[in-house]
């Protein structure tokens, strides 16, 4: 009998060892928001960003070309992902890309069980197969209303070497963009909420840009930068604009 009940208890502790844990208390997926850190146990090509965040029963995010959206449903540690829809966009860089983008979107389907524990959330598809580990992004204080009233030059994307002096945007009153993308002037419209901002609209107030062929170039890659803003940080008299495949767009008082 004390044989039995000792192996009895062996088996117990092996299955509590295969399990995937149970999320932490107090830990809600809605609300929050991730980057990808592995996919099937690998590091992500180089140059790509893959999100995910949870509104209340819908989850969005950016799955390195495409944007994407679904239905989830949450039962003790279990998470089901359902109703997946994707925009058809084709990104020819960094190489690899897409075939992360649709490995990505197949795991999605498969998750059955998480965890989220130490700032990461962990997703398996069965009790040992690890599908993704995402890291937590933690937000930032931003009141949206401190934008209001700024004029700013783009001074570098990136880190990298200016684009050019003449790239501005100003913000004259809530909801709208103004400026000057390197040969012709626009006007946005965008939404914030905390940290969190995004274009709803981007018209040239010109037809014709009668420029060089660099500075077409300069403005078409600002004004997509612009587009795919997702978050934003004001600190020490800087403006960043932080992009759903990870760009930072970082701007300077204008004088």
């Amino acid at each position: 009998m004390r044989f039995i009940m000792i192996a009895w208890a062996l088996a117990l502790l092996l299955v509590a060892c295969a399990a995937p844990p149970t999320p932490l208390p107090g830990q809600a997926l809605p609300g929050t928001e991730w980057e990808l850190a592995t996919l099937h146990g690998r590091q992500l090509v180089e140059g790509t960003n893959i999100t995910l965040s949870f509104e209340v029963l819908v989850l969005r995010g950016f799955a390195g070309c495409n944007h994407y959206s679904a239905d989830y449903q949450l039962v003790g540690n279990e998470l089901q992902i359902s109703f997946i829809s994707i925009t058809a966009q084709l990104c020819q860089e960094p190489q690899g890309v897409m075939a992360q983008e649709e490995a990505y979107m197949a795991a999605l389907q498969r998750v059955a069980t998480y965890r989220i524990a130490d700032d990461r959330l962990t997703t398996w598809s069965g009790a040992d197969d690890e599908l993704m580990v995402f890291r937590q992004r933690v937000p930032s204080d931003m009141d949206p209303a401190d934008l209001m009233g700024t004029r700013w030059r783009l001074d570098t994307i990136n880190d990298g070497a200016p684009p050019g002096p003449d790239i501005t945007l100003e913000i004259p009153e809530a909801g709208v963009f103004t400026g000057f993308a390197g040969c012709r002037h626009y006007e946005a419209r965008y939404q914030a909420e905390g940290d969190k901002i995004q274009l709803t609209m981007i018209a040239m107030k010109e037809t014709d840009c009668d420029a060089s062929e660099e500075v077409k170039l300069r403005e078409a890659d600002y004004t997509t930068h612009l587009e795919m803003a997702t978050h934003y940080r004001l600190f020490q008299g800087q403006l960043d604009l932080v992009t759903a495949r990870g760009d930072v767009l970082r701007f300077v008082p204008l004088p």
